[in-house]
């Protein structure tokens, strides 16, 4: 499993790289943080989960391909996160705004042509625990073309 986990006696913050395969790597992840989770709602503790998690919350908002998809995008893994008390900060944010983060192009033989699918997804999240909230809000954020230099 790659797995990074800070943490002190208030915060636990975890960086992780979930399987795109489902698989029993996958489920072992999904348990880890449902425990990690479970452990901080318990004791109070604020948490910050984010990383590469490989799975979509809602596949009409968080997909897009110029040709449709023949099978069905299964959402549970973050289903199961997100119901354990956590938060989707972009989706929070952005109520029913479309962004997406990875973009992958891939040729393929479609009715006899030869076609590019080009496929737009959000799969890498920041998620937060609910006692979070009132400090995202208080967050600004920079524009993608504002200057990191100071």
């Amino acid at each position: 499993m790659r797995t990074i986990c800070i943490f002190n006696e208030d915060i636990v913050i975890i960086n992780i790289y979930v399987s795109a395969q489902e698989n029993e790597l996958k489920r072992r992840q999904r348990e880890f943080l449902c425990k990690k989770i479970a452990k901080c709602n318990k004791r109070n503790k604020k948490l910050i989960i984010l990383g590469d998690l490989n799975s979509m919350q809602n596949e009409v908002l968080d997909r897009w391909s110029n040709i449709p998809r023949t099978t069905v995008v299964n959402v549970r893994f973050m289903q199961e996160i997100l119901e354990k008390g956590v938060i989707d900060t972009f989706r929070f944010l952005n109520e029913d705004k479309r962004k997406f983060y990875k973009n992958c192009s891939r040729t393929q033989i479609l009715n006899s042509k030869k076609v590019t699918k080009h496929i737009l997804s959000r799969i890498d999240y920041i998620l937060i625990s609910k006692n979070l909230i009132e400090e995202l809000m208080k967050q600004k954020y920079m524009k993608k073309n504002d200057n990191f230099r100071s």
